[in-house]
């Protein structure tokens, strides 16, 4: 009889007992290894990340769930299984520098944390790190010493203050592949910050929803996890063009797995672009066709016709009188609206005017000034 693992602590890819759900009092086996590696990418620079690439190939990992039994023996569970029982099944990644010193001697790099291999200048001969404008070279799918949890980089400082390496789509959910029964998680956005060299790390959390109904929350294990290859990601000027889509994501692509191929992709992007640009012709026409009406009054014109007199006495305020001339009647001429302010039957123009203009259809109304009346 094999050893029964122990409940104490929960160790990635260790069968794990499940204590409520589908799965309760049975021992759960993850597996999870990287399918496709990224290769490449362009520094995400700008606000929003306009002017970014993901990384390309989209990396996916593959996941599978076996049975422990007491006996030793695993056996596989269908994938369709988390899909039809209130299972869920999710995968996170963790961006960490590759450092191809750091891959020869660790020992170079007491604190274990070293920095990512920069990409070299144009005209260097490398075969072990990306040069730019070139595409990168074979780079290894694992690396040789794994990093601690320490060495990930999830934050950097940019001025006064520090922002994600990482943007992006950095959990997702299993998808399953109906036509190999497989389950997939596929990062296809994802957008980094810095340029160098990377890998990541992929860790898949197993829940059950039947957690929601029991007195006490139960903590959602890491039942798995792998390291991804190494990828090179590109100052924005520097970096090289895309290439065509891989098999594997055509592959998902037309099994209906979310992944958008490189033609889709530039189709998108072309119908986007017309789109816009029909509605910017659209707009002009409308524009043209119903154009607004012209005025060459100035704003200050008339808040300073409309404003209280504030500068006069409280006595003299209501002899001074301030009749705007009508909108219509200078749409109509064509000529600016002028107030005529009347002060003891003496009329004074807020504005000149060099040539001669007809006169306003509205007469001025002069207001005389009663002492013993306003008082």
């Amino acid at each position: 009889m094999a050893r029964v693992p122990s409940q104490a602590k929960n160790v990635p890819g260790e069968p794990y007992l499940c204590k409520a759900g589908f799965f309760k009092d049975k021992w759960i086996v993850a597996q999870v290894a990287e399918v496709q590696k990224g290769d490449r990418a362009r520094k995400m620079a700008g606000e929003g990340g306009k002017d970014a690439r993901q990384v390309d190939p989209p990396p996916v990992a593959q996941a599978r769930l076996l049975e422990w039994k007491p006996d030793g023996s695993m056996t596989e569970l269908p994938a369709d299984l988390i899909f039809k029982h209130p299972v869920r099944l999710f995968c996170t990644v963790n961006l960490y520098p590759y450092n191809v010193d750091y891959e020869a001697d660790p020992s170079a790099f007491p604190d274990g944390c070293p920095p990512p291999s920069p990409i070299l200048p144009q005209g260097s001969a490398s075969t072990s790190l990306a040069v730019e404008k070139q595409y990168p070279p074979a780079l290894p799918s694992q690396p040789r010493h794994p990093l601690r949890p320490r060495a990930a980089l999830t934050t950097q400082l940019e001025g006064a203050q520090r922002v994600p390496t990482m943007f992006g789509a950095q959990t997702v959910n299993a998808q399953l592949c109906k036509h190999n029964s497989a389950i997939y998680f596929i990062f296809d956005d994802l957008k980094i910050r810095r340029t160098g060299h990377f890998m990541l790390k992929y860790n898949v959390h197993l829940i059950d929803t039947a957690f929601d109904r029991l007195p006490m929350r139960i903590p959602m294990p890491c039942v798995a996890e792998c390291w991804g290859g190494a990828f090179a990601v590109y100052p924005s000027r520097t970096a090289p063009p895309l290439l065509e889509s891989t098999e594997l994501t055509k592959h998902l692509n037309t099994k209906a797995c979310g992944l958008i191929s490189r033609a889709r992709w530039t189709i998108r992007k072309n119908r986007k672009a017309s789109s816009s640009r029909q509605q910017g012709e659209s707009s002009d026409e409308d524009e043209m066709s119903h154009p607004q009406p012209y005025s060459s009054t100035p704003a200050s014109h008339h808040s300073r016709a409309t404003a209280p007199l504030t500068f006069l006495p409280p006595l003299l305020r209501h002899a001074f009188v301030a009749l705007p001339t009508s909108p219509a009647s200078s749409v109509a001429t064509g000529t600016p609206p002028s107030s005529v302010y009347s002060l003891g039957g003496v009329s004074s123009p807020t504005s000149s005017v060099t040539s001669p203009q007809p006169p306003s259809p509205i007469a001025p109304k002069f207001v005389r000034y009663d002492p013993v009346r306003d008082l």
